[in-house]
């Protein structure tokens, strides 16, 4: 049994009498027959094996198409359904069910891969565990209320636990699983939050500074490490943005870092600033880490301590 991520090419390869199931989505599948290459679904439905044709290979049907298809008629399924059959039958879900809805067909689809990892982490250590066997229907404010106190010694995770749980009884609503104003997760008055914030003081950046040519001279540490703190110091960008950097943002004629995707959305970032730093394209090949030259001496100026400063401040750098 062939198993790998069912893409246009893998389909296109395809001999008659072979068949491709998805490393992605269980159950999805392609497969050829004489002179068509048909997409389709085998699951389990009221306890018995089912094959479900999605349809041939070609518009409307693509790799994509038919992955999200598939997908439907899963949710479809859970709730009751048979998507053979076209019966809107369905059945009260539990949490754990709507929960395995709503990450299918809206956070895995919608979302960045960071942000549907923190809503299945949230869900499935903090959410799940408590409320998952109850009926969703049956869950009232009094209980998204009870744990929303429990976790009131980490606010902010109170609060994003809250936010999560009330995106998904909204999903739940919006495809009319739920009745209209069933969310519990109104009138819940979120804790106040107060990060503790702290920066890098001329002197910490100093020893950090001495620490790196350390490290960068004994070869502790990999190229690409060492590069990526030097960027975060001089750069102010966030973390998840310099460790995802990749040549092709670079624009070397403007000195500009340009992020297609950062938390903030497109973000430009000027590297004019960084007059002692350099990225050259020819003392690196393609797609090895950015690399910044090292301070005369090893030690900072005055002027480029105050510049690391700030860029601490803006960054978040040393933030408790």
């Amino acid at each position: 049994m062939t198993t790998k991520r069912i893409t246009k090419r893998v389909v296109d390869s395809l001999k008659p009498g072979e068949i491709v199931w998805d490393s992605e989505l269980s159950g999805f599948s392609v497969r050829c027959q004489r002179r068509d290459k048909v997409y389709g679904l085998k699951t389990r439905l009221n306890g018995r094996q089912r094959w479900f044709t999605i349809g041939k290979h070609g518009a409307p049907w693509t790799p994509d198409t038919a992955r999200r298809h598939a997908v439907g008629m899963l949710g479809e399924i859970a709730r009751g359904g048979d998507p053979s059959s076209g019966r809107s039958k369905t059945k009260d879900l539990s949490l754990d069910e709507l929960a395995k809805l709503f990450l299918a067909e809206h956070v895995d689809t919608k979302r960045k891969a960071s942000t549907a990892s923190l809503y299945r982490d949230i869900l499935n250590r903090l959410v799940l565990p408590k409320l998952g066997k109850r009926i969703a229907k049956d869950i009232k404010n009094a209980d998204i209320s009870g744990l929303h106190h429990d976790l009131h010694e980490t606010p902010y995770q109170a609060n994003r636990t809250v936010a999560v749980i009330s995106k998904m009884f909204s999903f739940a609503e919006a495809r009319e699983l739920l009745p209209k104003d069933s969310n519990p997760c109104r009138h819940i008055e979120k804790y106040r939050e107060n990060p503790r914030e702290r920066f890098l003081t001329s002197e910490e950046i100093n020893r950090l500074a001495d620490a790196i040519q350390e490290t960068e001279q004994n070869g502790r540490s990999l190229p690409s490490t060492i590069a990526a703190i030097r960027l975060l110091l001089f750069t102010g960008a966030r973390r998840g943005e310099i460790l995802a950097l990749k040549w092709e943002f670079v624009d070397f004629e403007r000195s500009m870092l340009f992020l297609p995707d950062s938390k903030t959305g497109k973000k430009p970032i000027s590297l004019e600033r960084l007059g002692h730093c350099s990225a050259s394209r020819t003392a690196q090949g393609r797609g090895k880490p950015l690399r910044t030259a090292r301070p005369k001496g090893g030690r900072l100026g005055q002027g480029t301590k105050d510049h690391l400063a700030r860029n601490s401040a803006e960054s978040g750098i040393g933030r408790g």
